[in-house]
């Protein structure tokens, strides 16, 4: 005997049948798309869409305005540090240069003897 199918609709409005024979993943998804499709979309009012977009385009011009500042502030408070990084930086590039170069000299200077 083989397996019983059953016309009986799921919720989905998917028969039984064909829900069993997807898999998981299918079957859930083909659920959500019948939900959304059974539930109308709400209407928005555009004034209250026009409010909404107003005050979050308010409160990320003061928020990148606050970011600016704090920006400007840490750049005077940390500028001598990144000075002093740069100018160790490029002490220490100098100083691997040259000891390369001593360093191939002496390899020079050791096979000649």
């Amino acid at each position: 005997m083989g397996p019983r199918k059953s016309t009986r609709k799921a919720k989905s409005n998917v028969p039984i049948e064909a829900s069993t024979s997807l898999p998981a993943s299918q079957a859930k998804e083909a659920s959500i798309k019948a939900k959304q499709e059974d539930e109308p979309e709400p209407e928005i009012d555009s004034e209250v869409m026009d409010d909404i977009i107003e005050q979050v385009t308010t409160t990320l011009f003061d928020s990148a305005q606050k970011a600016n500042t704090q920006e400007k502030k840490l750049s005077l408070l940390l500028g001598g540090y990144v000075n002093r990084n740069r100018t160790l930086a490029a002490k220490f590039a100098e100083a691997n240069t040259a000891y390369r170069q001593s360093s191939i000299q002496q390899h020079i200077f050791e096979s000649d003897n």
